[in-house]
């Protein structure tokens, strides 16, 4: 029986170690990879809601050519939209959300919290698309925000501190 135990134990720690590390989420970050992209982006600050259940992909290990997979859900995303140096205007619009997943890490579901997003103006509509790391939907700060604003007008990106 202890040998049973001990190969027992062998073989459940036999994978690979496996762990995906993400950084802060930061807004002023968001703000500079949305500046930086190829694609066009909108910066949006308030609420996802959802219209029907939110389809959250499955999360599991995924051979190496399949790099990326994911769900999408049409969602509202109500709040406002940055138009200029500092100034928003109100925002209501259908999103598609798209909700991807890297290796075996998945996006969840963000549920109605405020956030700070970076929604991609693509030829197919708007997408906010989220990855395991939520790099591109930070929740809300007074902070985040305030030093969001002052990289898009000053051009002083502060990060936030760990």
């Amino acid at each position: 029986m202890k040998i049973a135990a001990v190969l027992l134990a062998v073989l459940l720690g036999a994978g690979p170690a496996l762990a995906l590390s993400c950084l802060q989420p930061d807004a002023v970050r968001l703000y500079e990879a949305a500046r930086d992209s190829e694609s066009d982006y909108w910066i949006a600050v308030g609420r996802i809601r959802a219209m029907e259940e939110v389809n959250v992909p499955e999360s599991g290990l995924r051979p190496p050519q399949d790099e990326e997979s994911h769900a999408d859900t049409k969602v509202q995303f109500l709040g406002r939209v940055l138009v200029g140096d500092r100034i928003f205007h109100p925002f209501a619009r259908r999103v598609t959300l798209r909700l991807t997943c890297v290796s075996a890490w998945c996006a969840g579901d963000p549920g109605d919290a405020q956030v700070i997003a970076a929604i991609e103006v693509a030829e197919r509509g708007l997408v906010l698309s989220i990855g395991p790391c939520s790099e591109t939907a930070v929740p809300y700060t007074e902070d985040g925000m305030e030093r969001l604003l002052a990289c898009h007008a000053d051009g002083e990106c502060v990060h936030a501190l760990p």
